[in-house]
């Protein structure tokens, strides 16, 4: 008779032992099995990883922002300054 198709892999890791004693005390802590409080804790590694992922996609778009508004004062006061200038050469050779 075959056998049914396992949910998920199984997987054979090593584990150091303090690791495994932390597992372990948070397993209960948690209420949960030891498969189930690692399989919690890669996942929410993952989730923190996609989370610093869109940060850092917002912060570039809102730093592309930032730069764009200081390129555009900066323009702005360049040709006030530039206008003056203009204004004193043409005022000088009068």
């Amino acid at each position: 008779m075959p056998r049914k198709p396992k949910q998920a892999p199984h997987l054979r890791i090593r584990v150091p032992p303090r690791l495994l004693a932390r597992l372990q005390k948070a397993r209960e802590k948690n209420g949960r099995t030891l498969t189930g409080e690692i399989v919690f804790r890669l996942d929410q590694s993952f989730q923190g990883q996609e989370l610093s992922e869109a940060e850092a996609a917002g912060m570039a778009a809102g730093a592309a922002d930032a730069a764009a508004w200081v390129a555009a004062e900066i323009n702005e006061k360049l040709n006030k300054v530039l206008a003056l200038l203009e204004g004193r050469d043409s005022g000088e050779k009068k």
